[in-house]
C-alpha cells in the first residue's frame, strides 16, 4: 500500500499569487474571480499530481497575531488588501468546500503556523507531507518527510523541493533559512534583520558558521566591517529570528482523520463553476472517489491515516432520448422524421480530428430537444437526399467542419440555417470561449462528455472505431441535442440585436460554404521555386556570417543570445544605456538591437541575419513539407471566430504571416501559384468598412 500523504494548501498565499498573476477575470455576474480561478486550477492540478490520502487548507485570520505583540511594526508597510481580492478570499472557502477540502486557522497565528503544526503532526504519524504555496517562508519546514510544492512565477511554473533541492537552490539547509532571514530581514513583512547585511553576506556567514548562535559566539573570526554591523544589530537579529520562525506546536490538528480525503459533491462543484464561469476547468474535475474502504484497506495504515482512495472508472451516461441507428428500418424511420421537420442539427464524427483527411465515422441528428439519433457511416448515404434538401435548413456548431466532412463523403450539406459557434462569436467577439462544451455549460448549465474521456489525448489518443459504438453515439447525440438547444437561445439573442442579426444572416452564415470550399481546395505551392530560393538565401546567410565574424574579430554562434551579448557589449564595448537587462544579462532582442543600429556596422548585419534565418526556418524549409505530395497544395484552416475585429485568421499553417514588405518577401509570394489556365486575384480590403 502506498505511504499515506497529506496535502497542505497555503490558501492565502495561493490566492494572492493568482490575483497578481492572472488577468482580472469576472464571473457571468460581473464579480471578480481571477484569484478564485487560480486557486481552483492549482487545487485540481495538485490533487491529480500528488493523489493525497489527506488534504487541508490553511488560512490567515483577519485579526492581529502574536507577532504584532512581539513587534508592533510587523507587516506595517503592507498595503490594504484590495476589495477585489478581499471578496475572493471570503469565497475561497466555498470553492474548497465544494471539493470536500477542510479548512483550518488559529486565532492569533498565521496560516504558516497552522501549516507548520499540521506538517509536524503528520511527520509524527509517518505521513508524507506536501505543502503547496507561493511563499518561500515555508521552505524552513522542509525535511525528510516534508516537501514544498512552490509556485515560482504565475501559477503554472512550479517546483517541488526536498532537503537536497533546497540546499542546491539556496546554498543553505532548510533549517538555516530561519537564521538567513534573521540576518537579512524580510522587507515584505517589515522584519528588520541586521542593518547592512544583505543576501550574499547572510549566506556566506551561515555557510561558514552554520547558525546564528555560532556567528555571535565567534565574532572575532569575522571581518571588522561585518562584525560591527552584527554587533550593532544583534537585538534585531534575535527578534527577527523569533518573528520568522514558524510555530509547529499549536493546539490544532491533533487528529489527522479530520483531514482524510473524502468524496466530493460533483454536482455542487459544477454548480459553483457555472456560477463563477469556470467552464475551462470542467475537464479537470476528478472522478468522485468511492467511500473510504473497510478495515482490510486500513490494516497497514498508521494511526490517524487512511490508505489511498480508489477511483472508479468514469460513469457511462445513457440518455433515454439518444439512440444509435442499428438497422435499415431504423434509418428509414429517422429519415422520414427529418423530412417532416422544420430543420435539424447535423453533427459529424470522424475517425480522428481532421475534416480533410479523416474518414467519416457517422453523424448525429436532432430536431427535438432531448432527442437525437446517431447514424453510423454505412447508413449515412441513405440520408443524402434529406441532407441536400434545399427546403429543410440544417443547423450545427462549426458547420464548416461538418460541411467539409460530408463534401468528402459525396454529400453537399445545404441549406445552412444556423451555426451556434458563429452566433456566439457575433454576440461576444471579445471572448474565445465559443466551443460547444463551454457554451453548453455556461448557458444551459449542462456538463458535456469531454472528448478526452472518450478517445484520450496525446500519444494515447484512440480512433473513434476503437471506442464502443454506444459511447460514440451518446457523445455525438449529446452534441446534437445541446446544439439544438443553443439554436433556440441564440436566435432570441440575435432577434434583440437587429444589426448583429443582419451581419450573421447576410454576411457570416453565407460565408461558411465559401470558406469551406477554399479550405478543401487548398493553395498550390511551387516547391521547386522554394528550393531554389532557399539555396539563394542560404548563400546570402553565409556571406553575412563571414562579414559579421570579421567585424566581431572571430567566429561565434550568431544565434546564441549569450555569445552575441558578449561580442556586442564586452568585446566591442557598445553602449548599454537604455538596454533592457534580463536574467541572463543584457538583452539582444530585436527592439534592443534597433536602439544600437547606428552604433556599429555589425548591428544591422546581425538584424538582417536574423530575418533571413527566420525566413529559412519558418517558411523556405517548412512550407514544402506541408504541401500534399499528391496535389502539391497546402491546406490551411480559415477561422471565422478567432479575431475580435471580425477578420479571418489562418492557422495550421498560418498563411497570413508570409512577409510582403521586403524584396525577399515579395519573391517568396511567387511560390504561391494558380493552376494552368487560372490566375490569383489579390484584393486589399483594408479600407472597406461594414456599414
Amino acid at each position: 500500500m502506498p505511504k499515506p500523504r497529506i496535502l497542505i494548501l497555503d490558501a492565502n498565499a495561493l490566492i494572492h499569487r493568482a490575483f497578481h498573476a492572472l488577468p482580472p477575470l469576472t464571473s457571468p455576474n460581473g464579480d471578480p474571480v481571477g484569484a478564485l480561478y487560480g486557486l481552483g486550477l492549482t487545487l485540481l492540478n495538485v490533487l491529480k499530481t500528488f493523489q493525497p490520502t489527506h488534504v487541508v487548507a490553511a488560512f490567515d485570520r483577519p485579526e492581529k497575531t502574536v507577532r504584532h505583540e512581539q513587534f508592533a511594526a510587523y507587516k506595517a508597510k503592507r498595503e490594504k488588501t484590495p476589495d477585489e481580492l478581499r471578496v475572493q478570499i471570503m469565497r475561497a472557502r466555498d470553492l474548497l468546500d465544494a471539493f470536500a477540502v477542510p479548512t483550518l486557522d488559529a486565532k492569533g497565528y498565521e496560516a504558516d503556523d497552522v501549516i507548520g503544526t499540521v506538517a509536524e503532526v503528520a511527520r509524527k504519524h509517518a505521513l508524507e507531507t506536501i505543502i503547496v504555496t507561493g511563499d518561500q517562508d515555508a521552505l524552513q519546514l522542509v525535511n525528510d518527510a516534508t516537501r514544498v510544492h512552490l509556485l515560482k512565477r504565475g501559477i503554472k511554473d512550479t517546483v517541488t523541493l526536498g532537503p537536497d533541492e533546497v540546499v542546491e537552490r539556496y546554498g543553505l539547509a532548510p533549517e538555516q533559512l530561519i537564521d538567513f532571514k534573521a540576518l537579512r530581514g524580510d522587507p515584505s513583512d517589515n522584519i528588520p534583520g541586521v542593518r547592512g547585511i544583505g543576501e550574499k553576506t547572510a549566506t556566506m556567514l551561515l555557510q561558514t558558521h552554520g547558525t546564528l548562535e555560532h556567528i555571535y559566539a565567534h565574532l572575532e573570526d569575522i571581518a571588522p566591517p561585518i562584525r560591527k554591523k552584527l554587533e550593532a544589530g544583534k537585538g534585531d537579529a534575535l527578534m527577527s529570528r523569533k518573528l520568522v520562525t514558524i510555530v509547529r506546536d499549536l493546539p490544532v490538528a491533533k487528529n489527522l482523520d479530520a483531514f482524510l480525503r473524502t468524496p466530493y459533491d460533483r454536482a455542487k462543484a459544477i454548480a459553483l463553476f457555472q456560477e463563477l464561469g469556470f467552464a475551462s476547468l470542467l475537464p479537470k474535475l476528478p472522478d468522485v472517489p468511492e467511500p473510504p474502504l473497510g478495515e482490510r484497506a486500513q490494516e497497514n495504515a498508521p494511526k490517524g491515516a487512511l490508505g489511498t482512495l480508489q477511483l472508479p472508472a468514469p460513469s457511462k451516461r445513457r440518455t433515454p432520448g439518444y439512440r444509435c441507428v442499428a438497422t435499415a428500418a431504423e434509418a428509414e424511420e429517422v429519415r422520414k422524421h427529418l423530412e417532416r421537420s422544420l430543420g435539424f442539427v447535423v453533427d459529424t464524427e470522424t475517425e480522428r480530428l481532421g475534416a480533410r483527411t479523416e474518414a467519416l465515422h457517422g453523424i448525429s441528428v436532432s430536431f427535438k430537444e432531448g432527442e437525437a439519433r446517431y447514424i453510423p457511416a454505412p447508413y449515412v448515404r441513405a440520408f443524402k437526399a434529406v441532407l441536400e434538401d434545399e427546403r429543410i435548413p440544417k443547423f450545427g456548431h462549426n458547420l464548416k467542419y461538418d460541411l467539409e466532412v460530408l463534401e468528402r463523403a459525396g454529400i453537399a450539406l445545404r441549406p445552412l440555417g444556423f451555426d451556434t459557434m458563429l452566433a456566439s462569436y457575433i454576440l461576444a467577439p471579445g471572448t474565445r470561449a465559443h466551443d460547444l462544451d463551454t457554451l453548453a455549460f455556461t448557458i444551459l448549465g449542462h456538463e458535456k462528455i469531454h472528448i478526452e474521456s472518450l478517445i484520450g489525448k496525446g500519444k494515447n489518443q484512440k480512433g473513434m472505431s476503437e471506442v464502443p459504438l454506444e459511447d460514440v453515439a451518446e457523445y455525438s447525440c449529446e452534441d446534437a441535442d445541446m446544439t439544438l438547444r443553443l439554436v433556440a437561445h441564440f436566435r432570441k439573442q440575435l432577434a434583440s440585436e437587429p444589426r448583429l442579426q443582419r451581419v450573421f444572416e447576410d454576411l457570416e452564415l453565407p460565408l461558411i460554404p465559401i470558406i469551406a470550399h477554399m479550405e478543401l481546395t487548398g493553395v498550390k505551392l511551387d516547391v521547386k521555386f522554394l528550393s531554389v530560393l532557399r539555396q539563394k538565401v542560404q548563400r546570402q546567410l553565409q556571406s553575412l556570417e563571414r562579414r559579421i565574424e570579421k567585424l566581431a574579430g572571430g567566429p561565434f554562434n550568431i544565434a546564441s543570445a549569450v555569445q552575441l551579448q558578449k561580442v556586442l557589449f564586452t568585446n566591442l564595448k557598445l553602449s548599454t544605456t537604455g538596454i533592457t537587462r534580463t536574467q541572463t544579462g543584457l538583452s539582444t532582442a530585436a527592439d534592443e538591437l534597433e536602439k544600437l543600429r547606428d552604433a556599429h556596422p555589425i548591428v544591422p548585419l546581425v538584424m538582417e541575419h536574423r530575418e533571413l534565418s527566420k525566413l529559412i526556418n519558418t517558411y523556405l524549409e517548412t512550407l514544402p513539407t506541408l504541401a500534399d505530395t499528391k496535389t502539391g497544395r497546402v491546406y490551411t484552416t480559415y477561422n471565422q471566430t478567432i479575431a475580435a475585429t471580425g477578420r479571418l485568421s489562418s492557422s495550421d499553417p498560418n498563411l497570413q504571416n508570409i512577409p510582403i514588405r521586403t524584396p525577399l518577401g515579395a519573391e517568396m509570394r511567387k511560390a504561391f501559384v494558380a493552376e494552368r489556365g487560372h490566375v490569383l486575384l489579390a484584393a486589399d480590403y483594408s479600407q472597406l468598412q461594414l456599414r
